[in-house]
């Protein structure tokens, strides 16, 4: 399962607890910036959620979009010697 990169073991113990990031925290997780996660969003290949009009990330989610991540290099990856 994804463990995102979290600055201290008190910070990633609070959010392993939460179903939901936020955005902040979903980039913080994937090490990119919140316009690259508000961009994967867009394109359709990380889902979210509205929570009274403030966008969330499950913790599931982000596990799934990494997981296609993985898939989509493997995939890339047959027919090359490695």
């Amino acid at each position: 399962m994804f463990q995102p990169v979290i600055h201290s073991a008190v910070q990633w113990a609070d959010m392993a607890e939460r179903p939901v990031l936020t955005i902040p925290e979903a980039a913080d997780a994937l090490r990119v910036s919140r316009a690259t996660v508000y961009r994967i969003i867009d394109d359709g290949d990380l889902q979210s959620v509205k929570v009274r009009g403030v966008m969330r990330v499950r913790l599931s989610a982000l596990n799934r979009y990494l997981d296609a991540l993985e898939r989509r290099a493997r995939d890339e990856m047959v027919g090359f010697d490695v």
